[in-house]
Order: structure tokens, then sequence, then C-alpha cells
């Protein structure tokens, strides 16, 4: 069977692309960057799109030659400054359902989301709502599966937010103690789609998959801490509401600067509100019961590699935007007491060109800080930060050998700077 995936390497779409390509489908993904796809599945063919902007029929008809189903793995968290979830969520997918009805491509598998209602209290919920009863309302073949909170060996959203509480140190952070969820492994997500694809049992359904019994996200917080090695907290708190405000806040922000972060405000009201659901009607069709929480994380394969990877993203965010920080005060200084810098060299050359490389350095200074804090030119910008501090380290060690032995350090911290550089081009977030 030839199946389109959209979002076919994302959270879920990996692991639907790796269960469907190991039972003999031919895999075709869509995404907004085809090469991440390559690079992970290169037996899959891959397709650039941004589905957002394929918001009528037409756009989708080149994509549904020679095309038996379409599995829908693709979504947001939340608005941003270039994604649109009514675009992305609702008009995209409605007109995908209108062109596969013209080309008769029957099999769709909509992959949505426990509380996708109407009146859900987030913007996420009711956009997938709205596009499940477009769905659910067409003559396709279609089944609409709404998974709990998944459980992977990768992470995005809430799962990311539990991942960094597991691992702090000392203490047992919690985020919602009292909140309740109901989780799924990645695989079994897959492997239910898989399923729908030739199962006629499945079609025309719509249903939560997850486990029957819910646990506290204090609990599976504590659960997840021993699995990836984490030392038993000496001391618990929940975090205060106006903290967790703040940190979705800033994730927001942080968005439009072109991160994809999963530290979103949308992510803690959804487990705010809890990730509950009903499993008895997948059970009823299957009868099948899925494997609960502690099961779960036992097959994530967690190991004292999480417990690096929840720390490092605990620091990376923060790191990213003060070392920015860093160069962008750097120049300001710089600039603001432009005589004083000057003074620093002008016994080494006239007063002109002391000026000149006062002011182009701290406008490299400014332009690398602000860099740092984009997406698009984060990795540039880190490169250009430790090629421009090699050339102050090689300058200064030159023209001013005496600052090696300043009290205040000037050559001397340049070094951790670079590290720093060096650590933040390693720990770069994928996403």
């Amino acid at each position: 069977m030839n199946v389109l995936v959209l979002g076919g390497y994302g959270l879920i779409g990996s692991a639907v692309t790796r269960d469907l390509l190991a039972g003999g489908h031919s895999v075709i993904g869509v995404g907004r960057n085809p090469t991440v796809g390559k690079n992970k599945f290169p037996s899959a063919i891959w397709q650039a799109a941004n589905l957002q902007d394929m918001v009528d029929e037409a756009s989708w008809l080149p994509f549904l030659d020679g095309i038996d189903a379409v599995v829908n793995c693709s979504g947001a968290l939340q608005d941003q400054a270039n994604v649109s979830l009514e675009a992305l969520q609702v008009k995209a997918i409605m007109s995908l359902v209108d062109a596969m009805i013209s080309t008769n491509v029957a099999k769709f598998v909509q992959i949505s989301a426990l509380g996708a209602t109407p009146n859900a209290t987030t913007r996420f919920l009711r956009t997938k709502a709205k596009a499940d009863a477009y769905v659910a309302n067409s003559d396709l073949d279609w089944t609409i599966i709404r998974p709990g909170l998944v459980l992977s060996t990768d992470t995005f959203g809430g799962s990311t937010i539990l991942r960094i509480a597991a691992a702090m140190p000392v203490f047992d952070v919690r985020i919602f103690p009292e909140s309740k969820v109901q989780t799924v492994h990645v695989d079994d997500v897959a492997e239910v789609v898989a399923q729908s694809l030739v199962d006629d049992s499945l079609t025309r359904k719509c249903f939560d998959l997850v486990e029957e019994n819910s646990i506290s996200l204090s609990d599976l917080t504590l659960n997840l801490r021993q699995k990836i090695g984490n030392r038993p907290p000496k001391i618990s708190f929940t975090l205060p509401r106006f903290i967790k405000n703040s940190i979705g806040v800033v994730g927001d922000l942080i968005s439009n600067l072109g991160w994809q972060t999963g530290i979103r405000s949308t992510a803690f009201k959804v487990l705010e509100n809890g990730v509950t659901g009903d499993a008895s009607v997948f059970t009823g069709i299957t009868g099948k019961r899925l494997k609960d929480a502690p099961q779960n994380v036992a097959e994530m394969g967690l190991g004292a590699q999480d417990l690096l990877f929840g720390r490092i993203q605990l620091v990376a965010v923060p790191a990213i935007f003060l070392f920015g920080a860093f160069w962008v005060f750097s120049g300001a200084i710089g600039v603001w007491n432009l005589d004083a810098a000057v003074a620093k060299i002008s016994h080494r050359f006239n007063e002109d060109v002391s000026y000149v490389f006062v002011i182009c350095g701290s406008l490299l200074d400014l332009l690398i800080g602000l860099a740092i804090w984009f997406r698009k030119t984060h990795v540039f910008a880190l490169l250009a930060s430790l090629v421009l501090s090699s050339g102050y380290l090689a300058a200064g060690t030159f023209f001013t050998p005496e600052l090696w032995m300043d009290p205040l350090g000037p050559l001397v911290k340049i070094i951790p700077v670079m590290l720093t550089a060096m650590f933040l081009l390693a720990a770069r977030p994928a996403r």
C-alpha cells in the first residue's frame, strides 16, 4: 500500500513511518524539511510542503497521485509568528479531504487529541475538533484516533516538560501534582494506525487511545525519575502558578523567534486540565487493553542519556538567550563607553584606527548576539562568535599581551566564552 504520511518525521509520525515501512508499505512522507525525514528514514520518499499553505483542493492533487491511503500526523501546539492553527489543522485538512474524495483515495487516518471538542479550553484542541468533525461527516473510510499522553524516546510538548522535571537534581519539582493522565506508548499508536489501514472494524470509528486507568503527574514524574537513574529527591515542592505561567509565556515568545519548543503555555494548560479519556470504545472494538503507565515507561528504553538530556534541556534555552544577551551587552557597552574603549588600544594605533576597530567590533558583537536568539541564524552566529573570539584572543595577545595579567582577566575570560559557544553548538535543540 502506498501511504502518504503528513508530518512523517515528528514524534508520532516517526513511529508511524517506521511501523509502516516494517510492514512492507511504501511511505511517502510530507513535511516542511524533507531532509530531516530522509536522514531518519532513507527508504521512504520525502516531499517538501508547508501544510498551512495547502488550503485549497488543487494544492493536494499532486501529492495524491498513486496514493492508497493518507495518515495525518501533523499539527502544532499553538499559533506563532509562522504558524496558523486554523490553516494548519483545519483548512488544510478540509482541503485534503475534498481532494481525496475527488481522486478516489478513500482511506484516511486522522491523529487527533484527547479532549478535542468545540468547547475545549485551548485553540489547539478546538481546531483539532473542527477538522475531526469535517472528516467524520465525509464519505471517506476514515478513522480518528485520539491518543493520550504519548510516551516515547523522543519528546515534545507535555512529555518534554515531564522529562525536564524528572531530571531535576535534588528537587522534585511538581508541575500539576494532582492532575491525572492516561498514557499510551508511541509504538502502540503506530500499530493502531497500521491496523486501521487494513481492518474494516476500525473504519468510520473515533476512539481514545489510552490505558485503562489514570496516573497522577506526580507519580509519573517520579517513575520517569527512577528510570533515568536520577537520585531520589531530597526536597519536593509544587511550582507556583505564576512561575508556570511565566515559563509558558517565555516559551511562546521564543517560538516567535523560530524555535519549535514544546514548552508552551498550551502544553501547561493541557497538563493542568489532565489528559484523560475513555479506553472502552477501542477495547470494545478490538478486545485489546493497552499497557499501563509503568509498562509504557519501562518500554521507553530510558537511561543515563535521558538524565543528561533532561538537564541539558533545563539549561539550554536560558543559556542560549543569556549568551546572546552577553554579546548584545558587550557590543552596547563598547558603543556607550566608546572613548574609554578607544583609550585601551590608542597607545597601539592612531586615534582614527582605534575608533574604527572599537565601533566595528561593537557592532559585530551586537549582530552576533541578536543572531544567536533566532533559530535560522543561531548556528551561524555561534560559529561567528568563535571566529570573532579567536580574533580578539589573537589580537589581544599580539597587541596588548599585558591584558593576560590584568586582574579582571579580559583575555582569560574569552576562553570560557568560546567553550560556551561550543557547548551550545553541541546541545542546540533539534527544533
